[in-house]
């Protein structure tokens, strides 16, 4: 008897979890479909359990605390202790970048010289914690100097290699309101969300796919490039 496939465990749950496309063979095994099936149903069993089955609301600041205790060298923000009230109310949760975009980490130290706020709005079915969960949907807003949708441009990646979200620079234009562009993505992933604002006085180019690719592409032709706050997504 041939052993059953175990590529589903041993790669396709992974992947998928990533966002990544599967192979031909996840849609034609039958162990790997079995599997995923079982994952699937699984999923969407926690999902259908109710509060009755929330983890208590302060369990990961519980951890983090206890963490903290026994690794005092290692610094935690003020984030995880503010989080839980924030969730509790029902309100969205704001990062802010760096005005001019030159914090640490921005791919361009002269920036663009403006606000960057992205918010992170629950998902209705998602099982809850202190953290953004995959259901959460990213909403972002940034006001930009500029009124010509042709000259602004928002990509949107997770872990900096896959975007997941591209506007300007190509067939799409982005949505520009009131001197402020918007987009809403739904992070249906674990990993880390981020993105960059891009404006320039001429065309911009086309995502190349990559946060880091973009971004040299984007200085090349002379655009401004503002990053975002990473959202992790666990």
């Amino acid at each position: 008897m041939a052993e059953p496939c175990t590529r589903w465990d041993a790669e396709g749950r992974l992947a998928t979890e990533r966002g990544e496309t599967l192979d031909a063979h996840f849609a034609a095994c039958p162990d790997c479909l079995a599997a995923r099936a079982a994952d699937a149903a699984l999923s969407a069993r926690l999902v259908e359990t109710g509060a009755r089955w929330q983890p208590p609301g302060d369990w990961e600041a519980r951890v983090f605390a206890r963490i903290a205790r026994e690794a005092p060298a290692r610094r935690f923000s003020w984030w995880y202790a503010l989080f839980p009230a924030l969730a509790a109310a029902g309100l969205a949760v704001f990062f802010f970048a760096p005005r001019g975009g030159g914090g640490p980490g921005s791919p361009d130290p002269s920036g663009a010289g403006f606000e960057v706020q992205i918010g992170v709005v629950d998902g209705a079915q998602v099982v809850r914690s202190e953290n953004p969960k995959p259901g959460d949907t990213l909403r972002l807003t940034a006001r930009v100097p500029t009124r010509d949708p042709a000259r602004v441009a928002i990509r949107i990646y997770r872990d900096d290699r896959t975007l997941i979200f591209a506007c300007g620079g190509g067939e799409v234009p982005c949505s520009l309101a009131d001197d402020a562009v918007r987009a809403e993505v739904l992070m249906t992933a674990p990993g880390a969300y981020r993105s960059i604002i891009l404006t320039g006085a001429g065309p911009l180019p086309a995502p190349a796919g990559t946060l880091d690719a973009d971004a040299a592409a984007a200085r090349a032709a002379g655009a401004s490039v503002t990053l975002g706050e990473a959202v992790r997504v666990w």
